[in-house]
């Protein structure tokens, strides 16, 4: 979203062609960076020119992204950053793979950058530890969902978690007592089932999850990942290449949610909403739910739920992500601002200040909250502290497959709404097929790949990950608006 609220991440951006330049006056020495200090970078006799694609629109860029590069700046005289027009949504991929592209940016469709082997995007392994610095600094949830078995390729940009927010007036009017903060998923489903009714003429809607079954598009921060997970299944398996769907925990959880969640009737809109008694949001919507209804009605952020153990408490959390263009010129100067952005408390906070969004460094969670209540007098009313919890415990982010994504996440969709038509029937038969189809095509591209590889020499970086454009950012356009129920 914008910071005025205007425009959801996911809407279009047009006319966004603007750019800002900014050069650094000061010493590197100065980078208030958690872990062990670079080597200052060699002096220049010209500033070296990097570029850095945010998202957002100008007034984003204008508020936080440059003020908030000014120390980075100062700390590195031979480093000049430009901000560019930004891109998201997979955009940046095809002009990687291309040899231009920002060298620093912004996205959240992790495929269009990460194919099999193919990588647009920098392993920033080696420069972690090179510099001593732990993947345990940012949220847990994102890090397991970044991370792969071939290296680390990005770098979360701000915790985006759901919490439930309750609509208390509307409890209040329906005559439905308020639920304990420890309330488990048979009270929450019973009270979803009693909200959701008409009362002197206005619908009111029990729950709006933030997903939905019968919606068989994809998007790359796949919301449906920590549906299918309350009974402790998950989409695949930690190597991404083998698809889990088929499994017990799987088929349980989609069946409890089509026994009992009415997707056709379901309220599908996005931002909190007066009709709406319990609506799943996220801190990537804080800032405009504080802006449209603080005023409005009685309302608050809450616990999500728990589930059976080991799973308890889970919800949706996004990915989105900073990373290094492969094709850079300045690799050791990328990373220098990639640090700055992801690492340094200073620039998280700043960002926090002005979007109120949670920072990812886990360093900064302590003073999140009275940093939101500073800003917003009236969010210390709302239980802004449940998004550190969420961040903390119960955040779950999907994963993506490291071949065919796009392809397999269309199949499993399918699945999902065929099983959600055929109501209060078990959905093991096409959860099964689906997981059959997925697994096929991974390892068709898999052999492929391997065969490649083999009969080939080895290429340089843009070359080797061109692939990965053309197999997955074609379709990645479609991934940032396709989730109608979001509530961003």
């Amino acid at each position: 979203m914008n910071l005025d609220g205007s425009l959801s991440r996911r809407g279009l951006i047009k006319g966004a062609a603007g750019v800002l330049g900014v050069t650094a006056v000061g010493a590197l020495a100065g980078c208030s960076v958690t872990g062990k200090s670079s080597k200052p970078l060699k002096a220049a006799a010209n500033p070296v020119k990097i570029t850095f694609s945010p998202w957002g629109q100008n007034n984003y860029w204008q508020k936080y992204v440059q003020p908030g590069l000014q120390k980075f700046l100062q700390a590195n005289p031979n480093i000049q950053v430009t901000v560019v027009a930004p891109g998201g949504g997979g955009a940046m991929a095809a002009q990687i793979a291309a040899g231009t592209g920002a060298d620093v940016f912004e996205d959240w469709v992790v495929p269009a950058y990460l194919n099999g082997t193919n990588a647009l995007v920098l392993n920033l392994e080696p420069y972690l530890k090179a510099d001593g610095l732990s993947t345990s600094l940012w949220s847990p949830g994102q890090m397991r969902a970044l991370s792969t078995t071939t290296g680390v390729y990005f770098l979360p940009c701000y915790v985006h978690v759901d919490t439930v927010a309750i609509n208390l007036s509307a409890l209040d009017a329906l005559g439905l007592a308020y639920p304990s903060p420890d309330w488990d998923y048979t009270e929450a489903l019973a009270l979803w089932q009693k909200a959701t009714t008409t009362l002197n003429g206005t619908q009111y809607y029990g729950i709006n999850p933030d997903y939905n079954f019968t919606n068989i598009g994809t998007f790359a921060n796949d919301t449906r990942a920590w549906a299918l997970h309350i009974m402790g299944g998950d989409v695949m398996d930690d190597s991404r290449t083998v698809c889990t769907v088929d499994s017990a925990e799987v088929i349980s959880a989609v069946d409890w949610w089509n026994n009992n969640v009415n997707w056709p009737g379901l309220y599908n809109g996005g931002g909190i909403n007066q009709n709406v008694v319990f609506q799943y949001t996220g801190s990537n919507g804080i800032l405009l739910n504080l802006q449209q209804w603080a005023q409005n009605f009685n309302w608050t952020y809450f616990p999500v739920p728990a589930f059976p153990s080991p799973v308890n408490q889970i919800s949706f959390e996004a990915l989105d992500f900073h990373a290094i263009n492969v094709s850079t010129k300045y690799p050791e100067q990328a990373w220098a601002l990639l640090k700055y952005i992801a690492a340094d408390p200073y620039y998280t906070n700043f960002v926090a200040k002005y979007t109120l969004r949670p920072p990812s460094l886990i360093s900064s969670w302590d003073s999140y909250v009275s940093l939101v209540e500073q800003e917003a007098p009236f969010a210390s009313k709302l239980g802004i502290n449940y998004f550190i919890d969420a961040a903390q415990t119960w955040g779950y982010a999907g994963r993506s497959f490291l071949y065919q994504d796009e392809q397999a996440l269309t199949l499993i969709n399918q699945a999902l709404a065929s099983a959600a038509a055929a109501k209060n029937t078990s959905s093991a038969t096409v959860l099964k097929a689906a997981a059959q189809a997925v697994n096929s095509l991974i390892q068709a591209a898999m052999t492929s790949s391997s065969s490649s590889s083999s009969g080939s020499a080895s290429t340089s970086g843009s070359s080797a990950s061109s692939s990965s454009a053309s197999s997955s950012s074609s379709a990645s356009g479609s991934k940032s608006s396709s989730s109608s129920s979001s509530a961003y």
